[in-house]
């Protein structure tokens, strides 16, 4: 999976569209493997792929550009974090753009 689908769901027992993003663990297709390859290589236990980063970057672009992240408060931060997603370049990048999102309590792996 190369691009991660703009699909979002509704938390149950929610009657109103709120827009969560799914969680890679139960996407099809190489996502999950991708993400595992990140977290190993962000433990130094592994190796990263090109198209395993794609996959990673891809997947937390979809999951910062739902809407249900609003924070008036930190909107700022917010937009920040959708802009900055399509520029990562490196594994390390990936891993202080997740301490940023961290920092607003967002965890998107």
């Amino acid at each position: 999976m190369s691009r991660s689908a703009k699909f979002y769901k509704s938390p149950l027992g929610q009657h109103r569209p709120v827009d969560l993003p799914f969680h890679w663990r139960n996407e099809q297709g190489d996502l999950p493997a991708a993400v595992e390859a990140y977290l190993a290589w962000a433990t130094g236990a592994g190796q990263l792929s090109i198209a395993e980063f794609s996959q990673v970057r891809a997947y937390l672009d979809y999951y910062i550009s739902a809407a249900c992240w609003t924070c008036p408060e930190c909107s700022t931060e917010l937009d920040d974090l959708r802009s900055s997603v399509k520029t990562l370049t490196a594994p390390a990048e990936i891993s202080a753009w997740l301490m940023k999102c961290l920092d607003l309590g967002i965890d998107p792996l």
